[in-house]
């Protein structure tokens, strides 16, 4: 998971960081999930923890998971 920095510098109302922690605890509870889904867990969670606070950042995501499909050779 590759990110800019509005996504662990973004806050709440209470101006709380969205921390590298955070970030960290929703990937490991959704990796075994695809990309698309991992991504949709993330800005859930951004949401979420935002709440009606305004994004004063840009929040971009690039994530890449590894596809093994057994007996496929290369």
């Amino acid at each position: 998971v590759m990110y800019t920095d509005g996504v662990t510098e973004a806050q709440n109302l209470a101006q709380e960081l969205y921390d590298p922690e955070r970030l960290i605890a929703v990937m490991r509870s959704n990796r075994s999930c695809d990309a698309q889904t991992l991504s949709e867990a993330i800005i859930a969670s951004l949401r979420s923890f935002m709440g009606e606070a305004q994004q004063a950042d840009d929040i971009t995501l690039v994530i890449l998971k590894n596809v093994q499909t057994q007996g496929v050779r290369v």
